[in-house]
């Protein structure tokens, strides 16, 4: 999530993982082996794999790397939402729901992030926080117009929303 182009890679990867290297479900392995046409299960998952299934190494890690893309908290004291979620999640009718997530001092938060035409409507859920919210989804790159509450840097595509604000929306240029 570093890297500007490959903002959405974890989240890319970890769907990879769930389409080509489970054995069955919720059991994702080391190695991917071709698809089996035999396996039992409905999609074509791998057949099997080079470590014991439940593999936690990988699970553990593709599932921080999921939350790091949807919510994180930074050291110099923001939240930031959205930075790995891939574009084509940000399109006309679609959600992300994030809940109870542990942040500063004993709180929890979270978000409902709902796109109608080319407006994203963010809540946000849970304890209200003593820091601000930066929100910095790839569809926001060059693409904002408008903000309904906080300040925008449109050529890097970020929000900042101040401490306390449950709700703002962002209308983008283009879908």
């Amino acid at each position: 999530m570093r890297v500007e182009q490959c903002r959405d890679a974890g989240i890319k990867a970890y769907q990879l993982m769930i389409e080509n290297s489970m054995s069955g479900p919720f059991g994702l392995l080391e190695g991917i082996l071709d698809p089996s046409e035999e396996s039992q299960w409905s999609i074509n998952h791998s057949a099997g794999g080079g470590g014991s299934c439940q593999h936690m190494w990988g699970q553990s890690t593709s599932t921080k790397v999921l939350f790091d893309s949807l919510i994180a908290e930074k050291i110099d004291e923001k939240i930031i939402i959205g930075r790995g979620v891939p574009a084509e999640w940000v399109a006309d009718g679609e959600e992300i729901e994030i809940k109870d997530y542990s942040v500063c001092k004993n709180k929890k938060v979270g978000y409902n992030l709902s796109v109608k035409g080319k407006e994203v409507n963010i809540t946000f859920t849970s304890d209200t926080t003593d820091i601000p919210f930066s929100i910095k989804l790839i569809s926001f790159k060059d693409n904002i117009e408008s903000v309904s509450v906080g300040e925008f840097d449109e050529t890097a595509g970020i929000v900042v929303v101040p401490a306390g604000t449950k709700n703002v929306t962002v209308t983008m240029k283009k879908q």
